[in-house]
């Protein structure tokens, strides 16, 4: 079984089965994390208070087309974890210092 086309992508019917289980995974989730009743749980701002693993659900399901995007768009990676780690320890470094003392101090590091 080929999972993958000429171009690197999903092929559509493999796209479509792994669409309809995120969707029944999310589903599921929502059943077991239902909605916060609106009478009983309401914040100081007005709005419902919710858990976080609702919130995460709502995100998901809000984001569908962005979450799943790598299985229809060659050039979107499954994970950015490869940008997340070029640009830490530029992050560690402004917040330990703040700054960089010079140009060429921050171009070497």
């Amino acid at each position: 079984m080929q999972l993958k086309n000429s171009d690197g992508l999903l092929e559509l019917d493999e796209s479509e089965k792994y669409l309809q289980k995120y969707r029944t995974i999310l589903r599921n989730a929502g059943v077991e994390y239902p909605p916060a009743d609106e009478v009983k749980r309401k914040c100081k701002s007005g709005q419902i208070k919710r858990t976080r693993a609702r919130n995460l659900l709502e995100l998901l399901l809000m984001y569908e087309d962005y979450v799943l995007r790598f299985m229809y768009i060659k050039i979107v990676s499954f994970t950015n974890n490869l940008r997340e780690n070029d640009t830490r320890m530029r992050k560690v470094q402004q917040k330990i210092s703040g700054c960089f003392l010079s140009v060429d101090g921050g171009k070497i590091f």
